[in-house]
């Protein structure tokens, strides 16, 4: 019966992976596939200004937003009743836009106060931003999943729609690429609230929203000191790089980035369908050994998905970076890695939100960040931008090796002896990804490890798998 009710909620943890992919995986290919388009169109000074912009715009979000994406997808996921969802939904909106008017007028008084480029367009950009995440999060705690996906989809095809003509025939640049991202986000949220109504349905003048207000504050505000150092340890680097190495070779690391965010777009699939699913699932008795094998398929994911970017785009590089790009390629691993083991974290945080404990993540992000600090410093000085990423991996190791031990009050978790074996392999891989510079050793070395992969694959992943194959048949 035990094992009836894993598989029952694993097949429902997988139909939500299979929502989340159709929205992430349709947004992110559209992102990735801008990659070239900028790196040929744009300069490496160029593109790198828009990165320390856009690094800027997402340090602002978190505090534009207060974090109530996560506080309002929480609390309407507990919501029984329309007359609680109407209190939930009218306090974010109202505070969202309490916070936008107040950055919109410190935006005013900065402008009279200094002349940088692009200010407004980060501004805006970064508002814009904060409302979609707000919206799109709402969307999954009213249940409204394809709707989520689907308008992850649209905004990502109208991105490209819309800055791909304003960066090649009209040669604005990156004000082409902030156009289009903030065109996209307000046309996609245009689109929702024509389909469902969350606002004209949920969003009420008399309705007296204090009590949970308070509720959701508690709930976020550690979360936005946690994103906020997050995203300083993540993206606060650049600074680094621009100081001490210029803009070229922040250009360079932002491509990186870019290679990597294919990983993060699986990971983020796989983070809100676990977000949903650990929450529900919380409160049964054998949570810790059903977490526990989700944990070690997503590790599984993790390092294939590291292995396998790193060596296809070493392997097609040609194809898919302009040649003042090139010097990028050697960076990606690295890069990968470093998403992996952040998201690895990310899945251990899920034991604060389940326990409402938020507060507790604190004191593990203000050691990392005093890490970070220090490492970035230190590293960019001696090793430039191989200094940078042995910074992040560092920070990141460090913050997973903390939670892997703090968490354990709210759920016990085993690593499984194959999972063991996958990150010996990544390790090898690693070390061989900087050894093979012909490319078809490279190609058969990459085709071993996929070999190994498969033998190396967690029988509850094949499980799934073939029950999934078996209820499409039938």
């Amino acid at each position: 019966m035990a094992d009836i009710k894993t598989q029952n909620r694993a097949m429902q943890m997988l139909r939500n992976l299979g929502i989340y992919a159709v929205g992430s995986i349709g947004s992110r290919l559209m992102t990735f596939l801008l990659v070239p388009i900028y790196s040929f169109f744009i300069a490496p000074s160029e593109f790198g200004y828009y990165d320390i912009c856009f690094v800027v715009a997402m340090f602002a979000v978190p505090i534009i937003s207060m974090q109530l994406r996560d506080g309002a997808f929480r609390y309407l996921l507990d919501a029984t009743t329309d007359e609680e969802r109407t209190r939930v939904v009218t306090f974010t909106m109202v505070a969202m836009l309490r916070n936008i008017c107040a950055c919109l007028v410190l935006g005013v008084a900065a402008h009279l106060l200094f002349d940088i480029r692009c200010m407004w367009y980060t501004l805006v950009f970064a508002c814009v931003f904060a409302l979609f995440e707000v919206v799109q999060q709402m969307l999954r705690g009213l249940g409204h999943n394809k709707l989520f996906a689907g308008c992850g989809i649209l905004s990502s095809f109208l991105i490209f729609a819309i800055s791909v003509p304003l960066v090649v025939w009209t040669d604005m640049g990156i004000e082409g690429v902030f156009v289009g991202n903030i065109a996209a986000r307000i046309i996609a949220m245009l689109f929702a609230e024509w389909r469902v109504g969350v606002f004209s349905k949920f969003m009420r003048s008399n309705v007296d929203y204090k009590a949970v207000g308070r509720e959701v504050i508690r709930f976020s505000s550690p979360l936005l000191v946690v994103n906020m150092i997050l995203i300083i340890i993540s993206s606060g680097n650049r600074f680094f790089i621009e100081h001490y190495l210029g803009l070229h070779d922040n250009g360079l690391y932002a491509v990186a980035v870019k290679f990597a965010s294919i990983l993060e777009a699986i990971a983020f699939i796989f983070i809100q369908a676990w977000q949903e699913t650990a929450i529900r699932q919380y409160g049964d008795a054998d949570h810790d050994a059903f977490y526990s094998k989700i944990l070690n398929a997503y590790l599984w994911v993790l390092v294939a998905f590291v292995v396998s970017i790193s060596y296809v785009t070493r392997l097609l590089n040609n194809y898919f970076i302009g040649v003042e790009y090139q010097d990028s390629i050697c960076l990606i691993l690295p890069q990968c890695l470093a998403s992996a083991i952040l998201n690895l974290v990310f899945f251990y945080d899920m034991g604060y939100q389940c326990s409402k404990n938020t507060s507790r993540q604190l004191p593990c992000l203000i050691t990392a960040l005093l890490v970070s600090l220090t490492s970035n410093y230190y590293f960019t000085i001696w090793w430039g931008l191989y200094g940078i990423l042995a910074s992040i991996n560092v920070t990141y190791l460090f913050m997973l090796v903390y939670k892997m031990i703090d968490t354990r009050r709210y759920m016990k978790l085993r690593i499984e002896p194959r999972s063991v074996a996958m990150l010996g392999l990544l390790l090898l891989s690693g070390a061989m990804y900087y050894v093979i510079h012909n490319n078809i050793l490279v190609a058969v070395y990459f085709a071993l490890v996929l070999m190994a992969m498969a033998v190396c694959c967690p029988a509850s992943v094949k499980q799934m798998l073939a029950d999934k194959l078996r209820r499409n048949k039938a």
